[in-house]
């Protein structure tokens, strides 16, 4: 029998996966699927009701079933092959979002799935697909129909072992609903466990014993596919109980359960699998202990850029807590260097929680997370605007003088005072803490001439009112502080 590679070359195609009946490829070039099935495992009413596809009406969901221009019968490899051909540009199958490693595109595309159901069952109910017979054109699931077949030969499902796994236990057992749609659903609940979990792999004939005798698949029984932090979700705890229920033995479940109804389901664990839109609503409710556990757990796994943000502002705004917000910042800056937000954030930080930072830097245990500190908040004012740089040129020096370098914050308020040769003394902040670096290093006839200076100048923008009484007076205050400690009236 030829390998897959050589029935794609053949037909000017790519492998999508094995049908129900048959292997599924897609063509290079042009809107063409085609299904290739032995011919031995068709008999003549099989091809009649191929030829009855063909002559049916066009139906929205459902791929056209045309002539294949080569003929409906091909050799390739000394095997004859029935060729169903099919008008459809597919962009990716039901296979592909199943094989994607991001759980949410597996659920999204398995609900599009599910609520396309009801209308393909107006029209081919009993189909019994796997994922390769279900593709998507324009993010529409379109089926690629067969007749109803039934169940294939044993040669056939022992050739391709996955087609068991998509066969409810009763049809193994030779028994079969009318409707064939309690059958559809078993499938499709395999299919949804595959968002969930990986499939266990059994021998052919353990796998066919299996099936017929007990339920084949639990969530219980496989490997998650999903992160912790998923697994503990509420709506995936439901979406895994009505998967198990419409995978039992018992077919009740299979026959009362809506495909939509499901689809409802999945649609909510993608809105939960959203870590940083659960986290925010968490927080909006006024939980922000438990948004802040699940940001800790989700972080673990995806430490996304956005959620390392907000879990910054929970520590900060609501637990009270900047060293942790500072430390999720600084994550953040490593995960995507290029962007501004978190830089902003850290010196914002900084500078609206300073003395609350400051106390808890002398109580942390690690002696270089302090170094760590400094290096962050000046790489943040470094990539601040330069508009930013100059409104938060003050707060900076604060920092600085509260860490003990005087030196740094002295050439740091230099430049921020300076225009070129141009002493911009109306920036009296800046000023004051101009005054403060000299004092702190101990040159105290250039903090003295300060000092003068700027009362001269408070005095002049009193007088002609250029500056509000409020801010002159706070200036006022804060000069007078410092003036004691030149004089030595206040503490060394």
């Amino acid at each position: 029998m030829p390998d897959d590679e050589d029935v794609a070359a053949a037909l000017d195609s790519h492998l999508v996966g094995v049908g129900m009946w048959g292997t599924v490829y897609t063509a290079a070039n042009g809107p063409r699927c085609y299904r290739l099935i032995p011919n031995d495992h068709l008999d003549a009413g099989g091809r009649a009701g191929l030829h009855e596809l063909r002559a049916r009406p066009r139906r929205p969901g459902v791929a056209p079933v045309i002539r294949h221009l080569a003929g409906d019968q091909q050799e390739i490899g000394r095997q004859w092959f029935q060729v169903v051909c099919y008008e459809l540009a597919a962009d990716w199958s039901l296979a592909d979002s199943l094989a994607s490693p991001h759980p949410i595109r597996r659920l999204t595309d398995m609900a599009v799935v599910l609520r396309a159901v009801p209308g393909w069952w107006a029209r081919a109910a009993g189909f019994l697909p796997t994922p390769s017979d279900i593709a998507f054109t324009h993010r529409t699931p379109q089926l690629l129909v067969v007749p109803r077949w039934g169940v294939p030969s044993l040669r056939a499902l022992f050739m391709a072992p996955e087609r068991i796994c998509y066969l409810a236990p009763q049809l193994l057992l030779g028994v079969r609903d009318d409707s064939g749609r309690a059958e559809d659903m078993y499938a499709l609940a395999v299919m949804s466990l595959r968002c969930f979990a990986r499939l266990p792999s059994w021998e052919p004939g353990e796998l066919m014993a299996r099936a017929a005798c007990s339920a084949l698949y639990s969530s219980d029984r496989c490997e998650s596919r999903l992160p912790s932090w998923m697994r503990r979700l509420e709506a995936v705890r439901q979406a895994l109980a009505a998967i198990d229920a419409l995978l039992a033995h018992d077919p009740s479940a299979r026959a009362t359960m809506a495909p939509t109804d499901l689809a409802d389901l999945l649609e909510r664990c993608v809105e939960e699998m959203d870590p940083v839109a659960t986290v925010a609503a968490l927080r909006a409710q006024g939980r922000a202990k438990e948004a802040m556990e699940l940001a800790r757990t989700v972080l673990i796994d995806d430490p996304s850029y956005e959620l390392l943000l907000l879990a910054a502002a929970i520590a900060v705004d609501e637990l009270g807590n900047p060293l942790e917000g500072l430390e999720l910042l600084e994550r953040a800056v490593l995960a995507e260097p290029r962007r501004r937000e978190a830089y902003a954030a850290q010196f914002a930080l900084v500078r609206d929680s300073r003395a609350v930072v400051m106390a808890q830097l002398v109580e942390a245990v690690d002696p270089s997370f302090a170094r760590r500190l400094d290096d962050s908040v000046l790489r943040a004012f470094d990539q601040l605007s330069p508009r930013e740089q100059r409104a938060g040129a003050h707060d900076l020096a604060r920092y600085l003088l509260d860490r003990g370098d005087a030196r740094r914050a002295n050439r740091l308020v230099f430049t921020w005072l300076h225009d070129g040769d141009t002493l911009m003394w109306w920036q009296f902040d800046l000023m004051i803490d101009y005054v403060e670096t000299f004092l702190r290093l101990g040159r105290i006839r250039e903090a003295r001439e300060l000092v003068a200076r700027i009362k001269a100048d408070l005095t002049r923008m009193r007088e002609s009112g250029h500056l509000p009484a409020g801010q002159i007076h706070d200036h006022g205050m804060r000069l007078a502080g410092v003036e004691r400690l030149l004089l030595g009236e206040g503490p060394s």
